[in-house]
């Protein structure tokens, strides 16, 4: 299947790569009457701790220019977005006093898989596992345990505050999580971690709210700019969504002196709620275009090889060896976990009836029949692929050219060679004609009597039923093994 990498470019709130939270209406109607919110009682309270502290500075974001507050050696923008030295675009954060410069792009998680890691000893880790498991519900990113891949989240417990880096930042990246923070605000740092910023930065949220700019403390008038105010480019996803965990309270940011005046109201004047419950509608939205091709972990199982027929059902060989043999156990997909099934092999693929077809490591074919497996071959394969109208071919292990073999069709009682062509790998289309990889990479089609090739570089091949074909392609993505 394809693998790409989408750069952000609004923001979700997006910032020339900020994406803009809001898809839908405001769960909550402009001009319903909502009683103040008391400063104390808060939920995005600690996302904004870095408040008063540290000093202020000027720096750059995305290459345009912005004040941000440093403390303790780290940048804060906007409360709680934990800007890396690479995004405000200068070697040293400390000595960046002025303007300018070329800052990196925010970058979207390649297919919206995120791997991380939770640091020893952080009190409450449920909330993490609870934050990420109501993301992977409710959209199409996904969450890995880090083993050594390059780019990752590290989830800390720094002091009393929420805070994170926003977008894919390369490397190791923090999500600071104090013992303050809830699931809520941890849902929410993880919207900054895969791209948002804050909802009320979007050009078109004077229509909807009024910034009180006399109620805001001296030096954070800077958090309420719009991203058109800030020289930026970006792009409105519908209207603002007062309802998104992205956005402002009333009272974030106010003067100390008179915490109880509102910097963020509805434009008849009421103050407003913010929830840190959950994404709102149009925050899944927002996500959906940034991530519209994530992929979601299938009950946590890993395999070497996959296979699905047209009933639906998924059947993999796992990466689970069979003790004293150089096979692996074989699952099959209940709708909400992997159930083992007797036997084992290294390929599978799976014909229009549900069953699958599967080759060991002796090169023995085998179909399962509902109870048991079945042999068709002996010592035959190193590869197989079915089509969604039932043909059924092999990668032999006969050697053609070089470390290439024979390509086989199953006639109902053996397999028989084709006349020329060879693989490493194969997959079978709707119609019943196979898709082969050889040892260069090059993948070829069949034409019914020669093989055509589809003049592209690919590491493996999956074809869906309908006639969909879906390749890995023989290019690495950056910090990942993939």
């Amino acid at each position: 299947m394809k693998a790409s990498m989408l750069k952000l470019h609004a923001t979700g709130l997006c910032l020339a790569g900020m994406f803009l939270g809001g898809c839908q209406e405001s769960s909550t109607s402009p001009e319903d009457a909502i009683p103040s919110v008391p400063v104390d009682t808060d939920p995005t309270r600690a996302e904004w701790a870095s408040n008063n502290k540290g000093v202020e500075k000027e720096g750059c974001l995305f290459g345009s220019p912005i004040k941000y507050r440093e403390v303790d050696g780290k940048a804060y923008f906007q409360g709680d977005i934990l800007l890396d030295l690479k995004q405000i675009g200068c070697g040293d954060a400390a000595a960046k006093a002025s303007g300018a410069g070329v800052g990196a792009k925010a970058e979207a998680w390649p297919m919206g898989r995120v791997y991380y890691e939770i640091a020893p000893g952080m009190a409450n880790t449920a909330r993490i596992t609870d934050a990420m498991n109501h993301w992977t519900s409710k959209t199409k990113v996904s969450f890995t345990p880090r083993v050594n891949e390059t780019n990752y989240i590290r989830f800390v417990q720094d002091l009393d505050e929420c805070s994170s880096v926003v977008g894919m930042a390369g490397n190791r990246q923090i999500l600071n999580l104090g013992v303050g923070c809830s699931v809520g605000n941890a849902i929410h740092e993880i919207g900054h971690a895969m791209g948002l910023f804050h909802e009320q930065s979007r050009a078109t949220r004077d229509n909807d709210i009024t910034i009180n700019w006399g109620n805001i403390q001296p030096g954070a008038e800077n958090n309420f700019l719009t991203y058109v105010q800030s020289g930026r480019n970006g792009f409105d996803n519908s209207t603002l969504d007062l309802g998104s965990i992205m956005m402002y309270g009333s009272f974030y940011f106010s003067k100390p002196t008179n915490p109880q005046l509102p910097t963020i109201v509805r434009k008849n004047g009421t103050t407003f709620s913010v929830q840190r419950d959950g994404l709102s509608t149009g925050d899944i939205s927002t996500i959906k275009f940034i991530y519209p091709g994530g992929w979601n972990l299938r009950g946590g199982s890993k395999a070497i090889d996959v296979g699905a027929g047209k009933t639906g059902t998924g059947w993999i060989v796992s990466n689970t060896n069979i003790s004293g043999t150089s096979d692996y156990k074989v699952m099959k997909w209940s709708g909400e976990w992997w159930t083992e099934v007797s036997g084992g092999g290294t390929k599978i693929d799976v014909d229009p009836t549900g069953n699958p077809w599967l080759v060991n490591s002796w090169g023995h074919v085998y179909r399962w029949d509902g109870t048991k497996w079945v042999q068709k071959a002996t010592n035959a394969a190193i590869d197989i692929g079915i089509g969604g109208d039932g043909s059924v071919f092999i990668v032999t292990n006969k050697a053609v050219s070089g470390t290439d073999c024979k390509i086989a069709k199953w006639n109902g009682s053996s397999f028989v060679n084709l006349a020329n062509g060879g693989g490493r790998s194969i997959s079978v289309d709707n119609t019943g004609k196979p898709w082969v990889i050889n040892s260069s990479n090059d993948l070829w089609r069949w034409n019914g009597t020669n093989f055509d090739p589809m003049n592209v570089k690919a590491r493996d091949i999956g074809i869906d039923p309908d006639g969909s074909v879906y390749i890995v392609k023989n290019t690495q993505i950056p910090g990942y093994s993939d």
